[in-house]
């Protein structure tokens, strides 16, 4: 260590320079592979490797599952329906589309966007030419762009369903996902157009955090618009659907107060429910009513927990990208940072299994018709689960007066 510090003794990179030395384009042997790194996240290499590694060999698996079940879902509806007894209402909603294309984004990702970084962090500089690392970064950037705008649509959807009620109905939700997917595709390819051309930063290897990605400060109004903006859309679909909900949790307490209900008969519900009533984000379900709740309680809570994942793991990584080029030890909070913000590409799995029943379900119908064609018994290698189905909640709740 201390000889690479003699190495590079007199080196100061400059945050709004792409180092073409710390690429393959001009590799210089005893400088690149020692200089093009801070020290801070030299020592952090063999953690980063652990960390890119797990998340997208873990990431890359469960979206596969993830998309595989939902087209699973509706491609084959009339074999489900025939061999197990299912029909799953959900596949006629826009919302499915968007939850496969979110799925799909974060596949993308785990195999195109952290190679990327783990490629780095095993050589200590990018050993590929240097157009190759704007390609990479350009990639990533789109990619993550994607995925947060799809979030934000989400969460549009779910607060203008709430606005709608059942006044609008569609048979098939594919007809009105495919255009809102199509604009956020251009939207977000067309957004990180312009730092790759040369405006507001430019792509290529920054020597101060030791990746490929935008560089010079002018970049953080791309990161504000990428992903400020979604933000808050999610933000304010949100408050919106939490100011009309309350009502209506209003109206329902009141109707049981009125028809000598106790609100106690259900149970006292899971620890993580108990845990969303305390810091009030999933107020506007009944989570001390599991049972009267059903399929509504459980999606209500998948969906706005997937939502607060997302803020939790997204917000420190935006933070992190306004501040300052100059601060000391930023590449250190870049390290911490975006091993943080990379979990986010796997933990939308766990919420649909831990959470969605009816995606639960679908996983289990999957992959008992795969082992089935094999000639495997696996009737009840899952146990068994209320095979009533339900529309998603977002079609089932009634505009307030």
């Amino acid at each position: 260590m201390e000889g690479d510090r003699e190495v590079c003794d007199g080196f100061a990179p400059n945050p709004c320079v792409s180092y073409t030395n710390c690429t393959g384009s001009a590799f210089i042997a005893n400088w690149t592979e020692v200089c093009c790194q801070p020290m801070a996240v030299k020592n952090t290499r063999y953690a980063m490797l652990s960390v890119i590694g797990l998340v997208g060999i873990v990431g890359t698996v469960c979206n596969i599952i993830t998309i595989s079940t939902f087209i699973y879902l509706y491609f084959f509806a009339e074999r489900i329906k025939k061999k197990f007894g299912h029909e799953f209402a959900m596949v006629k909603d826009p919302v499915f589309f968007l939850i496969l294309h979110l799925s799909f984004c974060d596949l993308l990702y785990c195999i195109f966007g952290l190679p990327s970084y783990w490629i780095v962090h095993y050589h200590g500089y990018f050993p590929y030419s240097e157009e190759m690392c704007k390609y990479s970064a350009f990639t990533r950037n789109v990619l993550a762009y994607a995925d947060f705008n799809t979030l934000a649509l989400i969460s549009a959807y779910f607060a203008w369903r709430r606005r709608c009620g059942r006044s609008y109905k569609i048979d098939n939700g594919w007809r009105p996902a495919l255009p809102a997917i199509l604009c956020v595709w251009i939207f977000c390819i067309s957004l990180t157009c312009v730092p790759f051309f040369g405006f507001c930063g430019h792509f290529g290897y920054d020597s101060v955090q030791g990746r490929c990605h935008i560089i010079c400060s002018r970049g953080h109004i791309i990161e504000a618009v990428g992903v400020g903006l979604p933000s808050l859309v999610v933000v304010v679909s949100y408050s919106f659907l939490y100011i009309n909900l309350a009502k209506l949790q209003k109206m329902e307490k009141q109707e049981i107060v009125l028809s000598g209900t106790d609100p106690h008969r259900f149970g006292s519900g899971t620890a993580f429910s108990c845990c969303c009533c305390l810091i009030q984000l999933g107020c506007y379900y009944k989570p001390c009513q599991a049972t009267e709740d059903g399929e509504t309680g459980r999606q209500r809570k998948a969906v706005m927990i997937l939502t607060i994942c997302y803020v939790v793991f997204i917000l420190p990584h935006s933070i992190f990208e306004l501040l300052p080029s100059t601060i000391s030890d930023r590449a250190l909070i870049s390290v911490l940072v975006h091993a943080w913000f990379w979990v986010m590409y796997i933990f939308n799995f766990f919420i649909y299994i831990i959470f969605w029943r009816r995606v639960r379900k679908g996983i289990q119908l999957l992959f008992m018709d795969l082992l089935g064609m094999t000639g495997w018994k696996c009737n009840n290698m899952f146990g068994s689960e209320n095979v009533e189905d339900s529309d998603p909640w977002w079609l089932e709740m009634q505009e307030v007066e």
